[in-house]
């Protein structure tokens, strides 16, 4: 009783005004009228929200006549975290948290930190498990409920909770610490985990190019050997004198990569910091690759502002990204200039918004002139 339940086009951009929206009544029952529009797509999605329950998605093929079904909701599990450091100090601020379901088909991540928009992440999921952001008794995903204290709710699954699901607690300072084992504590509906996060290793100091100059506005990664996934990087940008610094590293082995818009390293490399160190580095970060050259329409004609793209191949060392890619808009002429590309990998380089002629290359030379040909879209 009480559930919201909302249905509206799943594909598209369709007027709000055509989402229809009923409040079951006391028997869970509800009526919705007039799926027959002519002007609906054909697919559409029903969503339901119910107070203390996971909200639910369905996926819903348009049909004539009436259709009537049960549609089921499962409970919503919620994980309360009490976070303090190793001193006893309560941390209350510039937390995250990852929480992630992992099957033998794939995973899936969603991220929650007090006052920022939520993001997810999917790899290899058939459907058979879901970690779903969903609103619980009309509260968001992540709440503060007391001082150090946070409570994630609405965790639901589309099965009995998979045995890989995790939380990772981040915190720009600390070493990330990761709560495991809720799987079975998670069907008693309620977990609360005390997480105590280390101050870790520090590891400071600064950017220059080759001849020696500071590099400004450089982001430097740092992640633990053997954590490729993106949410164990730690990350900043250089100032500008060129100078960075980075808290909360693990003691072991950590992956070092940097990037700025015209130089960037062409490799990882590694370094191990022991546990509460403080480390001091200088970076000599090479110019990267340039691609250069022109944008035409297949009559010849310059291709204004046409949009420029350059998509590594295969692995890349950038672990903030899926793939490593620049992009930059041509000029008037057609002309475009392509910097900070890291000399071992290979691109696909594509312009505009038509189908393209795609060269694949590897940025070894300074520079490299492209002449880029649009193409019409195939029928």
């Amino acid at each position: 009783a009480g559930a919201t339940v909302t249905l509206q086009p799943s594909t598209g951009k369709v007027p709000e005004r055509r989402a229809r929206t009923a409040i079951t009544d006391a028997a869970g029952r509800f009526h919705l009228e007039g799926m027959d529009d002519p002007s609906y797509p054909a697919s559409y999605a029903l969503y339901v929200r119910a107070p203390g329950k996971a909200t639910r998605e369905f996926d819903l093929a348009k049909e004539g006549g009436a259709l009537e079904r049960d549609w089921p909701v499962k409970p919503a599990w919620e994980v309360v975290l009490f976070v303090r450091g190793a001193q006893g100090e309560l941390i209350d601020q510039g937390l995250a948290f990852w929480v992630t379901a992992r099957t033998p088909g794939g995973s899936h991540s969603w991220e929650a930190a007090p006052g920022q928009p939520e993001r997810s992440e999917s790899m290899g999921i058939g459907g058979a498990h879901r970690v779903e952001p969903a609103y619980h008794d009309g509260r968001r995903f992540l709440s503060r409920v007391a001082s150090a204290t946070f409570a994630l709710r609405g965790l639901s699954f589309d099965a009995d909770p998979p045995a890989g699901v995790s939380i990772l607690v981040r915190h720009p300072d600390y070493t990330p610490q990761l709560v495991t084992g809720l799987a079975d504590r998670l069907r008693e509906g309620r977990v609360e985990v005390e997480v105590t996060l280390d101050p870790g290793a520090t590891l400071a100091g600064t950017a220059r190019d080759e001849s020696g100059r500071a590099l400004g506005g450089v982001a430097v990664y740092v992640w633990p050997v053997g954590h490729e996934d993106f949410s164990w990087v730690k990350k900043t940008r250089t100032d500008h004198e060129g100078r960075f610094r980075l808290s909360g590293l693990a003691a072991g082995e950590q992956r070092v990569w940097a990037e700025g818009a015209e130089h960037v390293f062409d490799r990882t490399f590694d370094l191990t910091v022991a546990g509460g160190e403080a480390r001091s580095m200088d970076f000599s970060i090479p110019a990267g690759g340039v691609l250069e050259g022109v944008v035409v329409r297949p009559d010849g004609s310059p291709y204004a502002q046409a949009m420029v793209e350059a998509d590594c191949l295969g692995s890349h060392p950038n672990p903030d990204s899926h793939y490593f890619s620049r992009s930059v808009q041509a000029d008037a002429s057609g002309r475009f200039r392509l910097t900070g590309l890291p000399r071992t990998l290979e691109y696909r380089v594509r312009a505009g918004e038509e189908t393209l002629t795609q060269e694949v290359m590897r940025a070894d030379p300074d520079r490299l002139e492209l002449r880029l040909v649009a193409r019409p879209p195939d029928p």
